[in-house]
């Protein structure tokens, strides 16, 4: 009777141990997904956008004050702040799935608004049959 429990834990065991490991695979190309979008959204489009306002401002307020009224004042800068926080975005997600990933836990990316994507964690079995 012993010995027969015990396979029925190192089988579990065999059972958790491998969906750790694929939910492992699944939360690192997540977060490394969310990293190379941070990298991309900051070192490359917002980054430039704020070293071409911060040199170049003199040679861009004309183009500022010829926009129309609703864009007036809509600045290199303004867009700098827009892209700078959706790289933030990006890099608290990439931090949301080291985090799942550390504890165990599967995580999966959902869209909120149908285009902008956050991490979801999926709660572990062990939690749900507590609650």
């Amino acid at each position: 009777l012993y010995t027969e429990n015990r396979d029925d834990d190192d089988d579990d065991k065999k059972r958790r141990m491998s969906r750790r490991s694929n939910s492992h695979y699944k939360n690192n190309a997540i977060s490394l997904r969310f990293y190379i979008w941070h990298y991309i959204a900051f070192l490359f489009v917002a980054l430039p956008i704020w070293c071409l306002d911060q040199f170049h401002c003199a040679l861009m307020l004309p183009i500022y004050n010829n926009l129309p009224f609703m864009a007036k004042g809509m600045t290199l800068h303004v867009v700098w702040h827009i892209l700078s926080g959706i790289a933030t975005h990006f890099f608290v997600q990439f931090l949301v799935a080291c985090r799942a990933n550390a504890l165990g836990m599967a995580c999966d990316t959902r869209c909120v608004l149908g285009f902008f994507p956050v991490v979801v964690v999926m709660p572990r079995n062990e939690d749900l049959k507590r609650a």
